[in-house]
């Protein structure tokens, strides 16, 4: 049964985000949700929440979780591991970038907005920084300080460099940019 709800969930924030896309987050109905996710309006309210925002917040969360990998992420020891999971946590944006086209965009449309949306995207967004400079803190012996200069810097490295090679196939941003790359950085 958990496992149903859960593939409920992610179904409802797809939906959710989808007409965030399309239409914009005024777009986004308790009706319109349940019927676009198959599912009861009673359901929504039970398990998501009473409110367009807490739809438009559940949907937020749920994929900023997944695309930053803010729950299941490796903890470093050193540069080696560092490395790797930078990597793997990029081939992950990438992945879930070609499955979910529309997420970058939203990204990147509510990046900086004033209103709740653009609330969430910054939180979701500092969650990755924090996590990403403690583990450079941990396994490169960075101080907090510049290891969070270096993790915000990092991450718009990435996200630009995902958006670049997701709306156009043919970029050599994967070419020019390698390890080395993320290594000068650091």
């Amino acid at each position: 049964m958990k496992n149903q709800k859960s593939e409920k969930m992610t179904l409802v924030a797809h939906r959710i985000l989808f007409l965030c896309e399309r239409s914009g987050v005024d777009s986004v109905t308790m009706s319109r949700v349940a019927r676009m996710a198959e599912v009861s309006r009673p359901w929504l309210y039970k398990y998501i929440g009473q409110t367009k925002e807490d739809l438009v917040s559940f949907a937020f969360d749920h994929y900023g979780n997944e695309f930053a990998l803010l729950n299941s992420r490796p903890n470093p020891r050193n540069f080696e591991e560092w490395m790797n999971s930078l990597e793997s946590g990029f081939d992950h944006l990438l992945q879930m970038g070609r499955k979910n086209p529309w997420a970058l965009s939203l990204y990147f449309r509510f990046k900086g907005h004033s209103g709740s949306v653009g609330e969430k995207v910054r939180k979701i967004e500092n969650q990755f920084i924090k996590k990403s400079a403690e583990e450079m803190t941990k396994a490169l012996d960075f101080p907090k300080p510049q290891a969070l200069e270096k993790a915000r810097l990092i991450n718009s490295v990435r996200l630009a460099l995902a958006h670049d090679v997701l709306i156009n196939p043919k970029s050599k941003g994967l070419e020019i940019i390698s390890k080395d790359f993320f290594c000068q950085l650091c």
